[in-house]
């Protein structure tokens, strides 16, 4: 699994919950409203026991709310409810993956969601070379 993977099944998922707000994933001069924005803020290996590694990627979520709105920090908030919502799981290859941390904050009239998603992966060792022969010999001495 990898960072597009997610990427796209998090597009995905904003595409079925929106279908007709456009999605971003390159930050663009001209935009058409109402419309998310996709971005990959981090992402962040660390290694765990047994040859097993933790990946932590970090996504923001940006929704600017239709310019004609009078209440645009409303839908903001209520975007950001129905994402908590809509994020907890995210589809991959017929399968899901459950996101964590997940907050938002709403800043100049556009919302900014950040979610984070773990992946557990496990890397198969190097084959170490085999002992062929043992030579092993013993001496009693004296005692």
């Amino acid at each position: 699994m990898t960072n597009s993977d997610i990427k796209n099944g998090i597009a995905q998922r904003l595409s079925e919950m929106e279908p007709g707000i456009s999605i971003y994933t390159d930050e663009l001069q001209e935009f058409q409203k109402p419309c998310f924005f996709l971005f990959t803020l981090n992402g962040v290996q660390s290694r765990e026991t047994g040859g097993r590694y933790k990946r932590t990627y970090a996504f923001e979520i940006q929704f600017i709310p239709d310019g004609n709105s009078s209440q645009k920090r409303t839908d903001c908030e209520i975007m950001g409810e129905r994402l908590f919502d809509q994020l907890e799981f995210v589809p991959y290859s017929g399968s899901s993956i459950r996101s964590s941390d997940i907050k938002f904050e709403i800043m100049d009239q556009v919302l900014h969601f950040f979610v984070n998603f773990d992946v557990y992966l496990i890397k198969d060792k190097l084959p170490s070379p085999k002992m062929m022969h043992l030579k092993q010999e013993e001496k009693l001495h004296n005692v």
